[in-house]
């Protein structure tokens, strides 16, 4: 497998049991909505590699996938600004939350485990940002 697709290949398994993986993500009730998904923000536009989320309590995760080590903060930064108002202003809301009162957005970081010290140094500046890292077997 490319080592570039394990991140968002592995998210896509915990969603759904896929290979022998545990479906750990689509046990506590998560779906993906979209790939490849084109956000607005309040400090510029993005594309979420994958925006999955979870009703009761309604959540919605934009997921930044990385195959490196490297974490872009102004690319950070946007995810981090990513809020339910310009998710329903551009159209992102999955349907089943379209007329919830109280999603919460929280953008998840996806990464490689070899990478995970890096990783989490790149995001300490940015406050508490979750960081799900993946093992390359």
């Amino acid at each position: 497998m490319d080592q570039r697709l394990i991140p968002i290949n592995g998210l896509i398994a915990l969603l759904r049991g896929d290979g022998g993986w545990p479906r750990t993500l689509g046990e506590a009730g998560f779906q993906r909505h979209q790939l490849e998904m084109p956000l607005s923000t309040s400090k510029g536009e993005i594309r979420a590699d994958a925006l999955i989320y979870r009703l009761s309590p309604d959540l919605i995760l934009p997921c930044e996938c990385k195959s490196g080590r490297n974490i872009n903060v102004e690319q950070a930064e946007k995810y981090l600004a990513v809020d339910s108002e310009w998710l329903q202003r551009g159209g992102a809301i999955p349907p089943q939350l379209r007329h919830s009162k109280s999603v919460v957005v929280q953008a998840l970081y996806v990464g490689r485990e070899e990478y995970r010290p890096e990783l989490e140094r790149g995001l300490q500046p940015l406050g508490s940002v979750p960081l799900l890292t993946i093992g390359g077997s």
